[in-house]
């Protein structure tokens, strides 16, 4: 960011030609003034004073004698990323070169992805391994009789964007058509992957005549320094003329190939108190973890206790009532009808509640007239949607006697996503909001109460949320790159550089969160102490004693059989084992005169406190630390009643 920042000193005149290190030259930017009038105008633009060679940032090997710079070799990168892959992809390109030698798909990947040089490679039985830069890979012009084992398009490195060029039209590419896409868009993305796949491309353009882009190894080279004035270089959208080129532009990059660092092994740290910097989201998964302390983008329920042996997300004894009834409807939907909690039925409010306390998946309880408990995510909470069908067709509508929307734990706030737009969450719509500020604070409510909720969003379309049970699971890490980026940087202004009319067009507020828990409910001890073979041991022992006593008793039922027919013992009906229920003093349980006088309004969080950094949170006692699940186990042993505390 530091680049950028010095870049916007050159847009408003304030800075000279600076002396940069390799890591900003590498990363700097030009200003609105690039590409110039001629060649001196061009390189001023720059804050280094001159605008970068092609593969200036990338690692080779210095030629030697008289061999041109462009004939170095060009060192392996460690990092690599399939942009297409075999059969999504059809893979059928054409302008290859068979490698022989190579008689396995393996092979063949491996070679291409450690040649900096080789875009695409394609395996088939007959012919073997094929390589190159690969065109017409879609449809290779009818001939589609080729059957193929394998193949993919690579990009070798990551990609850093100089500038957007939908303004300015580069002279001297290769057309490449159409890409035989019926949408533009596909069109474009495709453009754009022949360039970022091949290492010595630096523009790629694509307007209503389809993809352009700069091919040096078939002879089509970039003026460089790209100028406005020589006649073969570049033409602005102001320039003049019938002809102009730009007319017709949809989209276009100058990019810059370049080797990323090899991250180092993550440092540990608590992932309760990470957090990214400016730069998350990144263009793609390296540079989005590398935003963050620790250098990864923590994972969902990363900072939450859970049980050693399971796995599994403890409760938590601290919770805050986000809605209420009765000035809360409760009416909702989506929610599973629950009849007991530890094999005792729930018939009344209080249980009901105290098994959602119970569950971590549960964020509403709801009881109704019928004696019933619901619980679940719930949505249309306000009003349901089925209301009307169901005075329709029953004669009444849901009668709610006591409900109540909960957050386990507490929730601290990692980034504000009211400038990021994600795409692929899930759309509650408008949750019968009179106004946007209630909106918003309703839709939060949905996902601080869901646990398994990292994002939310708000825009004109209501209410967006991430809700895996349902399919709608943002990827991980975030990221703002590729073909179909999952995140949108600045929506409402451009995505790219490109006019954005989509849902991020409109959005309002948003947060990426995570959920903590300071003070869990610890569950029994029920594995031993002993070392495992000690376990095993005595578990041989007991199998042995328990076929010995089988043995006797068989024996001794047999001998005693004849007496105990004479015996006039009265039968009588086995006493059904029940399990005593205890529920956790540390969760306070509302009366129903507190549940009838909870605030309306979205809570300030004054739940107790956690050794977690947290957004208008007080502190809770660290009682219990977060531990990796060590191997499956029952939470309470092999059947019978759970234990008690």
């Amino acid at each position: 960011m530091e680049v950028r920042y010095r870049g916007l000193l050159v847009v408003l005149g304030l800075s000279a030609t600076t002396v940069l290190s390799s890591e900003e030259q590498q990363f700097q930017t030009p200003s609105i003034f690039w590409p110039g009038i001629d060649a001196t105008a061009s390189n001023a633009a720059w804050l280094s004073g001159a605008q970068p060679e092609n593969l200036a940032s990338w690692s080779q090997t210095p030629a030697t004698g008289t061999r041109r710079r462009t004939q170095s070799v060009l060192k392996s990168c460690w990092y690599s990323v399939a942009l297409r892959r075999y059969p999504e992809w059809p893979g059928r390109c054409m302008g290859l070169t068979q490698h022989t030698g190579i008689d396995t798909m393996a092979g063949c990947q491996t070679s291409c992805k450690y040649n900096p040089e080789c875009s695409s490679w394609q395996f088939n039985e007959d012919t073997k391994c094929w390589q190159g830069g690969g065109s017409e890979c879609w449809h290779r012009q009818g001939h589609t009789d080729l059957k193929l084992t394998g193949a993919e398009r690579i990009q070798h490195g990551a990609i850093f964007v100089l500038k957007n060029m939908n303004q300015t039209w580069v002279k001297g590419l290769s057309h490449i058509g159409l890409y035989y896409s019926n949408s533009s868009l596909e069109g474009i993305s495709r453009c754009r992957e022949w360039c970022y796949s091949n290492i010595k491309c630096q523009y790629w353009q694509f307007n209503s005549e389809g993809c352009n882009v700069e091919d040096p190894d078939a002879g089509y080279v970039s003026e460089f320094p790209l100028t406005t004035g020589s006649g073969y270089g570049a033409v602005l959208t102001t320039d003049t003329g019938a002809d102009n080129p730009t007319r017709t532009m949809l989209a276009g990059e100058y990019i810059q190939h370049y080797c990323p660092l090899q991250p180092q092994p993550p440092v540990p740290v608590d992932p309760a108190n990470v957090t990214p910097d400016e730069t998350w989201p990144g263009e793609d998964s390296i540079i989005s973890n590398h935003a963050w302390t620790g250098h990864v983008q923590p994972t969902a329920f990363s900072a939450w206790p859970r049980n050693s042996l399971t796995g599994a997300p403890l409760p938590c004894q601290n919770y805050t009532v986000l809605h209420s009834f009765p000035s809360w409807p409760g009416k909702c939907l989506g929610l599973s009808q629950k009849d007991s909690f530890n094999d005792v039925p729930v018939k009344d409010q209080e249980a009901c509640m105290a098994s959602c306390l119970q569950n971590m998946n549960c964020s509403v309880w709801q009881f109704n007239d019928d004696n019933k408990c619901w619980q679940g995510d719930g949505d249309s909470c306000w009003m349901r949607n089925d209301e009307s069908w169901s005075v329709m067709l029953f004669g009444k509508s849901i009668t709610v006697v006591g409900a109540q929307r909960l957050q386990h734990g507490e929730v601290r706030v990692l980034k504000n996503m009211d400038r990021i737009w994600l795409t692929g969450l899930r759309n509650l719509a408008r949750q019968h909001d009179p106004d946007d500020v209630v909106g918003i604070q309703r839709c939060k409510a949905w996902c601080y109460s869901n646990n398994k909720c990292q994002y939310w969003q708000y825009n004109d379309n209501g209410c967006w949320v991430e809700d895996p049970y349902n399919g709608y699971k943002a990827p991980y890490p975030l990221t703002t790159g590729g073909s179909s980026p999952a995140a949108i940087d600045n929506p409402q202004y451009n995505d790219r550089g490109f006019t954005y009319k989509g849902e991020g067009a409109s959005l309002k507020a948003g947060e990426y969160i995570q959920h903590l828990c300071g003070n869990p409910t610890l569950p029994p001890i029920v594995a031993s102490s002993l070392p495992s073979t000690m376990v095993l041991a005595l578990l041989a022992l007991v199998a042995i004693v328990a076929g010995t006593g089988g043995v006797w008793w068989y024996r001794h039922r047999k001998a005693t059989r004849a007496v105990e027919k004479t015996r006039g013992v009265k039968k009588t009906r086995a006493v059904k084992k029940t399990c005593a229920v205890k529920v956790s003093e540390a969760v306070p349980l509302m009366s129903k005169t507190e549940a009838a006088s909870a605030p309306a309004s979205f809570p300030a969080y004054a739940a107790a406190a956690s050794p977690y950094p947290t957004v208008g949170l007080p502190q809770l006692a660290h009682r219990y630390s977060p531990m990796p699940m060590a191997m499956p186990a029952p939470a309470y042993g092999m059947g019978g009643c759970p234990p008690m505390e």
